[in-house]
């Protein structure tokens, strides 16, 4: 049986499904930010052809959220005058504000995720053994102290066991 020292790694190389999701997170929101900026060009648009001040440019969510409230208080307002269809216009500023918040909840999100997932150093071992003999192998390949560490450094571990061959296979296939 045995127990191998699989060297220093970011959480995220220590769990890859965990980068392998974020990364599908950022590929999801690329997906989504042509058609948010396509409505809220239009807004800009709207907002110059009403005469609404709106910023130049809407280079970012903080922008873009200033210019829909702003495009909403004036629809709320009414102006004399122009003719368009408030409820329509309503309808577009009420589902752009929603999803304005669920890009902004999940770009949030993404970013605390990468700064997590490169975290660095982390030490992982991995241990092959029977379920008599792990605690005992575990104990001996830490006897001499984490890698590289100072014996006075404080130190953090998880320690995962499967016995199920469901469990291995799944512990197998997330960690590396």
């Amino acid at each position: 049986m045995s127990v191998d020292y699989l060297g220093s790694l970011t959480i995220g190389n220590s769990v890859p499904l965990a980068a392998a999701l974020n990364a599908n997170l950022d590929a999801s929101l690329a997906l989504v930010l042509p058609s948010l900026n396509a409505r809220v060009a239009g807004l800009v648009q709207l907002s110059i052809n009403l005469g609404i001040t709106a910023p130049s440019i809407v280079a970012s969510l903080d922008v873009a959220t200033k210019l829909l409230a702003s495009l909403t208080s004036s629809v709320s307002l009414g102006l004399p005058g122009v003719n368009f269809q408030v409820a329509a216009i309503a309808n577009l500023l009420a589902q752009l504000e929603l999803d304005l918040g669920a890009l902004n909840v999940s770009a949030a999100f993404s970013v605390s995720a990468a700064l997590t997932l490169g975290t660095a150093g982390c030490h992982a071992w991995a241990a092959v053994s029977t379920s008599a003999a792990i605690g005992g192998e575990i104990d001996d390949a830490l006897a001499g102290g984490v890698p590289g560490a100072d014996p006075s450094d404080s130190a953090f571990g998880w320690f995962f066991v499967g016995t199920l061959p469901s469990a291995i296979t799944g512990m197998q296939a997330t960690f590396p």
